[in-house]
């Protein structure tokens, strides 16, 4: 048996004005998908070396074709 809470004003006032986060340009989304087929022992240390240059996976694996390497 739960008490069911009402909101009051001033949150629901609140509510309205949060907006969330701000849209990614389209320039700078990532949208496409791929899949990298690779053995337990080497998705770590790709995660490691990931983890250790404070990229992410997917910034580590582009290095090689972006310009800013």
């Amino acid at each position: 048996m739960s008490m069911k809470h009402t909101r009051t004003p001033a949150q629901l006032a609140a509510d309205l004005k949060r907006t969330g986060r701000r849209p990614v340009p389209l320039s700078k989304k990532r949208h496409i998908q791929i899949s990298v087929a690779m053995t337990e022992a080497e998705n770590a240390l790709l995660e490691r070396e990931a983890r250790e240059l404070k990229l992410s996976v997917s910034e580590l694996l582009m290095r090689p074709w972006r310009k800013e390497s």
